[in-house]
């Protein structure tokens, strides 16, 4: 789980505390996200650190998960974060990899089982949203067949599809092997190297997402938790 960076979108909201321990129905977001996590059958999990550190430890003190935390000394990036974390990810076949920001109640376990019998290299979870930094071109199987990351207007036109990148991802460990030097992002670097790589799908959104990533998405996370329109883990 990624959960190293700054908020700055948020504004003073995260002056003085780090983005995913703000509150969503009195529990930080980091606590949901692990919750959950345990819920779909991660019980081991991997976290970065850089803002603000000791608020993430202590937001998951009491979490019955066995976490294994990545501090970095400088920012490494979504996807630089994973070269500390390699012998940890390798153990398994595939993984899952969650932005620390992202509540959803997708059943995340069931993503992994159906990546599995694909034999895909990446599998990224994705949502309808119109006017998204994010384009996630897919077939009639789910197959990515491309992908684009904060697209001019002109690309945007090219590829007419409403499915964009929710920040969840089971990604195979072979992957591990071609990381792009940090700093570097899943989105513009790792994702790109994949598609070119090899099979590449698409996981659409079964329930809510909300990236808690501005005061507006935290809003709107209180109030799908408040109308039970997000089903929190207990």
């Amino acid at each position: 789980m990624l959960a190293a960076g700054l908020g700055t979108r948020l504004g003073a909201l995260t002056a003085d505390r780090a983005k995913v321990v703000l509150p969503v129905g009195g529990r930080p977001v980091v606590a949901h996200v692990v919750t959950h996590l345990l819920r779909c059958g991660f019980d081991e999990i991997a976290v970065n650190l850089w803002y603000r550190p000791d608020q993430v430890r202590a937001a998951l003190a009491d979490a019955p998960a066995r976490i294994t935390w990545f501090e970095e000394s400088e920012l490494l990036g979504t996807a630089g974060a994973l070269s500390p974390m390699q012998e940890f990810l390798a153990r398994e076949d595939a993984f899952l990899l969650h932005y620390g920001d992202v509540l959803t109640d997708h059943d995340l376990g069931a993503m992994l089982r159906r990546h599995r019998r694909r034999g895909a290299l990446l599998t990224m979870l994705v949502h309808e949203r119109p006017g998204s930094n994010s384009v996630v071109g897919v077939g009639e199987d789910w197959r990515v067949h491309a992908f684009l990351e904060r697209p001019s207007a002109e690309d945007r036109g090219a590829l007419a599809s409403p499915w964009v990148n929710s920040g969840v991802y089971v990604v195979n460990s072979e992957l591990l092997l071609v990381l792009p030097p940090p700093p570097s992002d899943v989105a513009r670097d790792l994702i790109p190297r994949a598609l070119a790589a090899g099979s590449v799908f698409a996981e659409p959104l079964e329930g809510f997402r909300c990236a808690v990533d501005s005061a507006d998405r935290l809003e709107e996370a209180e109030a799908a938790l408040s109308t039970g329109r997000w089903r929190a883990p207990a």
